[in-house]
């Protein structure tokens, strides 16, 4: 029997508890910032564990990403992975969100490089989880939570490359009623959610010896996927708010960009790199959720997506 099969139960009841939870989940966790605001118990140092080999440059060894859920297509297509470790020692999280409305069109993205001693520390307590050691699909809490997000960790070190997702990560009570999840799923939430809290507050555990850089900076990617729409028409904003407007900043034509996207078949979808991404990310920091692009006389939403290296947009399904 699999972990997957040994973590399904479905002969109780369904309790509705919205994908927005999730998200809010994770934002309370970002809130103050990459470093998080708890004082976890110190890790042993790096120095008495074994070392974790894995590749160098823009690979990501170790990775998690929030997927799926009730949310729009568009939010999915955005969605950004809430923390990356690359090779190179370079840690690319989501910083704090602002829940003003219209929000930024990008989010805070944030990167800062530790050093190889660092970049051990990190590895060595995702492996300390005991969770990272094969592929699993822990499914058990989708018999009492609907429409939830999987949380995806992804491990390339170690002479392993692991996907382990958790079904509703954190949306349990601790102390409350858990007999809908086996003491092995269970288990595996419990390990789980302690090593996302890890990941998401370096500095209240790893020495300030262990980052090359004194601060986090801002994310300014290579590439970014774009989501075109023609938005002629379109109603007025429910909430009374007024529409930026801007020229689109480039030569090409809306119309024609990139690729019908897989979901709709309407809006265009596609990668830019180098100097269009640089202008690209210059007018979208200017930019909110609401902004409206002119070009001919028609009037397009872009949603964006910034890429991490080696990515391109995600514009197919399958």
């Amino acid at each position: 029997m699999t972990r997957r099969q040994r973590g399904m139960r479905r002969h109780r009841p369904a309790v509705l508890v919205l994908a927005a939870a999730t998200i809010v989940l994770s934002a309370c966790r970002l809130a103050g910032g990459p470093g998080g605001s708890g004082t976890p118990d110190p890790s042993p140092s790096a120095t008495d564990r074994p070392a974790v080999t894995h590749a160098a440059g823009d690979a990501a060894i170790l990775q998690l990403a929030h997927t799926g859920g009730f949310v729009p297509a568009e939010y999915v297509f955005s969605s950004f992975p809430t923390f990356t470790l690359l090779g190179d020692g370079r840690v690319i999280v989501v910083g704090a969100q602002d829940l003003m409305y219209p929000g930024p069109a990008l989010p805070p993205i944030l990167v800062r490089s530790l050093t190889e001693g660092g970049v051990q520390a990190v590895l060595n307590e995702a492996l300390a989880s005991g969770q990272l050691d094969a592929d699993a699909d822990w499914r058990g809490a989708a018999s009492h939570v609907a429409d939830a997000a999987d949380s995806v960790f992804r491990l390339d070190a170690g002479g392993r490359s692991v996907s382990v997702s958790v079904y509703a990560l954190g949306l349990y009570e601790p102390g409350g009623p858990t007999d809908w999840l086996t003491e092995e799923e269970l288990a595996a939430h419990r390990a789980l959610s302690a090593l996302a809290d890890r990941l998401q507050s370096l500095e209240t555990w790893l020495p300030a010896s262990q980052w090359t850089d004194g601060e986090w900076q801002p994310y300014v990617p290579d590439s970014l996927g774009l989501l075109v729409r023609n938005v002629d028409g379109e109603a007025p904003d429910e909430r009374g708010v007024e529409r930026q407007e801007r020229d689109w900043p480039l030569a090409t034509d809306p119309d024609t960009f990139g690729q019908p996207w897989s979901v709709d078949q309407v809006s265009r979808c596609g990668t830019v790199t180098d100097a269009e991404a640089a202008t690209w990310y210059a007018e979208l920091s200017e930019a909110n959720q609401l902004t409206r692009w002119l070009h001919d006389g028609h009037r397009y939403a872009v949603t964006p997506r910034m890429l991490l290296p080696g990515e391109t947009a995600a514009c197919a399904t399958s």
